[in-house]
């Protein structure tokens, strides 16, 4: 266990290894936060869309409402 850890350490092999291997996690860590982060994106714009579909619907109905109440009076 000893030669290994002391490779890693104290030669330049073994610190340009580690180097790059943590480049590489820190790499996958951000393309995988950039997947969520766009999925959140596009959990956000469909709600968006949903609401202002809704928005309009509830603005015809009550024009609608409206109108039928006047032709009442």
């Amino acid at each position: 266990m000893r030669e290994p850890v002391k490779y890693l350490k104290e030669t330049k092999e073994g610190e340009t290894f580690m180097l790059d291997f943590f480049e590489k996690e820190i790499q996958k860590a951000k393309e995988e936060t950039m997947k969520e982060a766009e999925a959140k994106i596009r959990e956000i714009e469909k709600a968006r869309k949903t609401e202002e579909k809704a928005r309009k619907q509830a603005e015809k109905q009550a024009k609608q409402a409206q109108k039928a109440e006047e032709k009442a009076s």
